[in-house]
């Protein structure tokens, strides 16, 4: 029994048509059909190979059924296939030019099917032989990945200037209705001021960049958690952290728990501890927060992912990536190009489904003090993909580049929509990234001010020193 996805029958009329009616076609229909056949739509390997050289001949000004059978006349595959009273056979059952596009759209469903279920045989084959855990849910999910792609790799047409001006009017609705925001808000100040009234766009990829132990998924904690709160969805991939572990900083992110708290007295006695707990309970039990934390996942695994969940939760409004250097690898010599593969991904991912995403990523960690681009690991491709890149440290460190106190430093030094940002100041005090008060800022303005003038006289005083010598 043949498959329902093998379609000869159409296969032979596309093929016909494009031998008799091609050549009469209107520029518009020629350009429509050109985005959908390709030489995958065909099944049999002699109904691709024609296909191809009858694109050959059109591109060399000729599709004519004598011309090309004197072209491929003596070919071992042509004449196996049936030569001259093959073609003159696809001929009598041709396509007719208006329905040519219908046939080619119907081959291209079942090469969708024909395809998925090709990757589904290579799963099963891979997990009936003996052969690594980890190698097999590697298969499984880039097959997975493979089949989500095939599924949603729908047609885009371009977008007509009506259209884009449609969008744009929209936007400006959306505008008046939220008080002057388009964007997705953070509620934090520091990363909202910066985006301006834009906000963090549909496509947008946002980078934070910061050394360790500085502060980066603090920041993206609070992210998640703040859009939740505001009836936004949220997906994060957690590839580093444990999903449970997770939770407990979200919950401590928005409420009075710390995450020590839970490793302390948890008895019933501890009143304390519980109306904590139910606090954080309480602010996020019911919010939309999606997490996924397989260690590992390539991007290709992200991908799926990311659209199965916006597809089953009818939209995500939010992606979180923590962070880029910890997701797996496809087996490139060079890790630069692996990572530029991580973030090039992401910024396609966020252009496909329209949800922004948010990925943090590790700077180097020899250097103390204000971080530049130059300092995120891999930044060359980071910087071409990001649509904006935040990067943090501590306002005050040590000669190692510890950090002395809570008060952390966020400056935007790129932004594609924009001129760059900051400083701005968060504070993580208990574990918890929040915008810095103004009293807080200003005292640690005033010290800095009073060292930089401490040093300008002393170097004034060696200066004028040296000078009476």
């Amino acid at each position: 029994m043949t498959p329902d996805f093998i379609k000869q029958d159409i296969e032979e009329n596309l093929l016909g048509g494009y031998l008799v009616f091609y050549a009469n076609m209107t520029d518009v229909q020629k350009a429509q059909l050109e985005l959908v056949a390709t030489p995958d739509l065909f099944s049999s390997s002699s109904n691709k190979r024609l296909f191809t050289e009858i694109k050959i001949a059109i591109e060399k000004g000729y599709c004519d059924m004598n011309m090309l059978n004197d072209h491929l006349k003596g070919e071992s595959w042509f004449e196996n296939s049936g030569g001259w009273t093959w073609l003159a056979e696809l001929c009598r059952s041709p396509a007719m030019k208006g329905s040519m596009l219908g046939y080619a759209k119907r081959l291209h469903e079942s090469y969708v099917q024909r395809r998925s279920y090709e990757l589904l045989n290579e799963v099963v084959e891979s997990l009936a032989v003996n052969g690594d855990h980890q190698e097999k849910i590697n298969t499984v999910t880039e097959a997975a990945s493979s089949i989500t792609a095939l599924m949603t790799n729908t047609k885009k047409k371009p977008t007509e200037m009506k259209e884009a001006i449609d969008g744009i009017l929209k936007g400006i609705e959306v505008r008046l209705k939220n008080g002057g925001a388009t964007g997705l808000k953070t509620g934090l100040n520091a990363i909202d001021q910066s985006m301006g009234a834009r906000g963090i766009g549909s496509t947008d990829l946002i980078v934070i960049g910061a050394r360790p132990k500085t502060g980066k998924t603090l920041t993206s904690l609070r992210i998640a958690a703040n859009c939740a709160m505001d009836g936004k969805k949220v997906l994060f991939f957690s590839l580093e952290m444990h999903a449970e572990e997770l939770a407990i900083r979200l919950m401590s992110a928005v409420s009075s728990l710390n995450p020590d708290d839970l490793y302390g007295d948890v008895s019933d006695d501890n009143n304390e501890f519980w109306d904590k707990f139910t606090s954080g309970v309480s602010a996020l039990h019911d919010k939309h927060i999606t997490i996924e934390d397989t260690p590992n996942l390539k991007i290709q695994q992200m991908d799926a992912v990311a659209k199965q969940i916006n597809a089953e939760c009818g939209g995500l409004d939010l992606i979180v990536v923590d962070y880029i250097q910890k997701a797996g690898v496809n087996d490139k010599g060079r890790h630069d190009l692996s990572i530029g593969e991580i973030s090039g991904g992401l910024k396609t991912l966020a252009k496909d489904i329209k949800v922004p995403v948010v990925a943090l990523s590790q700077l180097n960690r020899n250097g103390t003090g204000k971080p530049t681009i130059a300092h995120l690991r891999e930044s060359g491709q980071i910087e071409q993909d990001a649509d904006a890149i935040f990067l943090i440290h501590n306002a005050e460190e040590d000669d190692e580049g510890n950090g002395l106190g809570s008060l952390v430093e966020m400056n935007m030094p790129a932004y594609r929509h924009g001129p760059g940002a900051g400083p701005f100041f968060l504070d993580k005090t208990n574990g918890k990234m929040i915008d810095a008060d103004n009293g807080t800022v200003i005292s640690y303005q005033n010290k800095v001010n009073q060292a930089r003038q401490q040093a300008e006289e002393s170097k004034s005083n060696r200066s004028s020193g040296f000078k009476r010598s």
